[in-house]
């Protein structure tokens, strides 16, 4: 076993075959050094995928409270015009921050749908590209 490739025994299965033309590689033919590589690149891809998966907590949490607030904001004012009537100099007050609430949230979820629409452009075209059309 000069060539540091360690030969297992033929299982019953596959007669006649080492583990190499079963496509099966041992430990002992892979440099220390490739090893290290790959360890390194796993790691590194594990890191990755971590701190994306942060941001990606950041930006649900952000949508939650976008959509919390839609609904919650022309709920409450509904409720509070209800309970307390219209000619209240409360209710002018409450209109004007539920305004600014909405605009807000219109202008975050205009671009939300814009930005999704540029994104599924951009894939069909390239898919497209890549596949032809299907």
């Amino acid at each position: 076993m000069g060539d540091g490739v360690a030969k297992m025994e033929t299982p019953a299965f596959m007669p006649g075959r080492t583990s190499i033309e079963r496509g099966q590689i041992s430990a002992m033919s892979i440099p220390d050094e490739k090893r290290r590589q790959c360890n390194d690149g796993a790691l590194f891809t594990f890191g990755t995928a971590y701190i994306f998966e942060k941001g990606a907590a950041r930006i649900r949490l952000a949508l939650r409270l976008l959509t919390f607030t839609g609904l919650v904001v022309p709920a409450s004012l509904g409720i509070l015009v209800g309970t307390i009537g219209c000619n209240s100099k409360y209710i002018s007050l409450a209109i004007i921050f539920a305004a600014l609430l909405s605009g807000t949230q219109l202008v975050l979820s205009i671009w939300s749908l814009v930005a999704n629409l540029c994104y599924a452009t951009w894939r069909n075209t390239i898919k497209n590209y890549c596949c032809g059309s299907v």
